[in-house]
């Protein structure tokens, strides 16, 4: 999402990059082009924005420098007091800081929950997208569960031995989806009737949003943040721990799926066509842009350069220097 909001901006006539620690480092599981910048930046505060995650450490936070302008990009809600105590005096709370220029959500879930906790912060929603060249509706599908396991993980444990030890399976398999490439997590998907979503609590959660494009029924935990898109009328939605009703609800999709097919078909591309059209390229992209003119009208400094070139230059042998501050216009959204 970082990635993809960075390719936006710069498509879009904006200047941004993501920084690494490493200029050679490149996020390689899904294909990119994305301008990367790293070691060590010189800021110009009049002229440049740092955006900075939710997960961050209170010190992590408090090292920003007191007069650069900020932007907290929080892609899950329910990390954002993740490291924080609860001996309020001693804290730093980057929402409440005068630099802090906006916050970027993921859901209206997300935004509801940052008006709550912070009513006098701005918040943006930006919605993500779902590639259609790689999730789409095929042809066949074979009798395959898929799931991933990165949350929950007792969850999952749980429902798949209990499916396994029921022995209503009906021929379909259960697949864990490791760590894949997306072309290859796409191919997955599409091979798979049935998706189920163990992930919760979640920001959005794309990989059930990805499924329900690739055409799975997909059953199971919306996160909170997939509420509005975990539909009852084209999915199974299940409260996080609820075991039996999440192990019903597959029993009931492989139902489905075997005496009802057409029916099911119908479903399933129902689901599709609502997450292709909802969460497509287009709307990502005049999301970002309505966003980042809304945050660029309480910029404090000049006007922000958009050029899409950067100078650099080599303090040593091991790491390089980029002056935000040379004539060839810097990125001003640095990521």
């Amino acid at each position: 999402m970082i990635y993809r909001q960075v390719d936006l901006l710069n498509q879009s006539g904006f200047s941004a990059a993501v920084l690494h620690r490493e200029a050679e480092f490149r996020c390689q599981w899904f294909p990119n082009e994305t301008r990367i910048l790293g070691g060590i930046l010189t800021i110009d505060p009049d002229r440049s924005i740092v955006v900075v995650p939710e997960v961050y450490e209170q010190a992590e936070y408090a090292k920003l420098p007191k007069d650069i302008p900020f932007v907290i990009f929080n892609q899950n809600v329910y990390y954002t007091f993740d490291k924080f105590s609860v001996n309020f005096e001693e804290e730093y709370l980057p929402y409440a800081d005068p630099n802090l220029l906006g916050v970027i959500v993921v859901s209206e879930d997300s935004k509801n929950y940052i008006h709550t906790a912070f009513p006098k912060v701005k918040v943006h929603r930006v919605r993500c997208s779902v590639d259609p060249e790689l999730f789409y509706f095929p042809e066949r599908k074979s009798n395959q569960i898929c799931f991933l396991a990165r949350k929950n993980f007792m969850d999952v444990q749980q429902v798949c031995q209990i499916l396994r030890h029921r022995d209503r399976l009906q021929g379909f398999q259960l697949v864990r989806v490791l760590d894949l490439p997306q072309t290859k997590l796409a191919e997955m998907m599409r091979n798979s009737a049935i998706f189920m979503s163990f992930g919760d609590p979640e920001g959005f959660g794309l990989p059930a949003a990805e499924a329900m494009a690739a055409g799975c029924l997909t059953v199971g935990y919306h996160g909170r943040g997939g509420r509005e898109f975990f539909k009852p009328e084209f999915s199974y939605p299940i409260e996080r721990g609820d075991i039996l009703g999440f192990v019903q609800a597959v029993e009931q999709a492989i139902d489905d799926w075997v005496n009802r097919p057409e029916a099911t078909i119908a479903k399933v591309k129902q689901a599709s066509t609502y997450i292709r059209n909802t969460y497509s390229l287009a709307n990502q992209t005049n999301d970002v842009v309505a966003a980042w003119s809304a945050i660029l009208e309480r910029f404090p400094g000049q006007s922000l350069p958009k050029a899409h070139h950067f100078s650099q230059s080599t303090q040593d042998s091991n790491q390089s220097t980029y002056d935000l501050n040379q004539s060839i216009a810097p990125p001003s959204i640095i990521f």
